[in-house]
């Protein structure tokens, strides 16, 4: 597969409608907060996200609709992920 079309089947995957309720559940607990998956999953509806909303939430860091970040939990050789939506007029 060229380049080209790897471009055009993300592209494809971050217009369902899946990247954009994942996009709208950011924005709508606060685009300037950071959360964990279960929040996000909670807003969804969800308990939890299952693989294809984890590979989703990938596909929308790389293309820079969402932000990431790596926090530490309480127990010290662990940490929890965190996203947010990106701020107006970066993606």
């Amino acid at each position: 597969m060229n380049s080209d079309n790897v471009m055009q089947t993300q592209a494809y995957r971050l217009g369902t409608s899946n990247t954009d309720a994942i996009v709208d559940a950011l924005q709508t607990l606060g685009r300037d907060q950071w959360h964990s998956r279960k929040a996000i999953a909670a807003q969804l509806g969800k308990v939890r996200l299952n693989p294809y909303d984890k590979a989703a939430l990938s596909l929308l860091v790389e293309a820079g609709r969402i932000e990431v970040r790596q926090t530490p939990t309480r127990k010290p050789t662990t940490s929890r992920l965190e996203y947010r939506a990106a701020p107006e007029g970066t993606a």
